[in-house]
């Protein structure tokens, strides 16, 4: 992917953010808009790219609408585009394709929130799409799990008669790594629902809960997670957690077999 970098951004460019900016995540990357002779361009995440011999447009965001300071990588991505068939504008004439661009780093507006800071370069970032889309199967559980419990550790996955085809909370966990989101533990001071004293928080919303101390311990010891803040939300001791995609520093699978008649 090393390719000679052109010395400013231009209309087509790629940009990977490593930093914290509202609304998008370390790893995302967005297309530069504008035109091809230079002038106002624009940057957008999460963009749908129209682009002609003229000119870049895009849709999706956040975006800004001055392109900020960029850092050369001297790398570059595939970006997907669409344009108009033959020319001709209307209803399904659109379509795509994919062209190879300079990548530039955009730095946010501040360090990523609770990341360090190796885990955060563009390379670490790349490295982290690429290993997303070659795992999926590292969730699977063996065909012989198909009676019993399976546990990773202490903490029990699944339970006999009640589990998906695979470690659901794993690819939960691991997702929420490859877009940097971070938990929340609520301590709660007394019993929540059908006696939770502690509930995970991932998206705002809650995700899983433990009755016991002991019980959350055996979690964050089976997915090897790690509190990197304590704080106090709304009068309740707030544990930050950082997900973790490395499923080698998992505790492993644990099969306790239950005997069919």
């Amino acid at each position: 992917m090393n390719a000679k970098q052109n010395a400013l951004p231009r209309a087509g460019d790629a940009v990977i953010l490593t930093g914290d900016y509202a609304g998008a995540v370390p790893g995302d990357i967005g297309v530069i808009g504008g035109s091809f002779r230079g002038g106002n361009n624009d940057l957008t995440f999460n963009y749908r790219a129209f682009r002609t011999d003229m000119y870049v447009s895009c849709g999706g965001g956040p975006g800004l609408f001055n392109v900020p300071d960029l850092h050369p990588t001297g790398l570059t991505t595939k970006v997907n585009f669409w344009r108009w068939k033959n020319g001709m504008a209307g209803a399904g004439n659109g379509e795509e394709f994919v062209l190879e661009v300079p990548l530039w780093e955009y730095k946010g507006e501040g360090p990523a929130l609770y990341w360090k800071s190796e885990e955060v370069t563009v390379e670490r970032l790349l490295a982290d799409k690429k290993q997303a889309l070659s795992t999926e199967r590292e969730f699977w559980f063996p065909e012989e799990y198909a009676w019993g419990d399976v546990y990773r550790g202490g903490f029990c996955v699944t339970r006999c008669g009640n589990r998906p085809s695979d470690d659901y909370m794993g690819r939960i966990l691991k997702n929420a790594y490859l877009k940097r989101k971070l938990l929340t533990v609520l301590c709660h001071i007394a019993p929540q629902g059908v006696g939770y004293m502690f509930t995970v928080q991932l998206n705002g919303g809650a995700f899983t809960a433990f009755r016991t101390r002991l019980e959350l311990d055996a979690w964050m010891k089976a997915y090897a997670l790690e509190v990197v803040a304590e704080e106090n939300h709304l009068g309740l001791d707030t544990l930050v957690v950082v997900p973790n995609a490395k499923v080698e520093s998992w505790q492993p699978l644990r099969h306790e077999a239950i005997a069919v008649d």
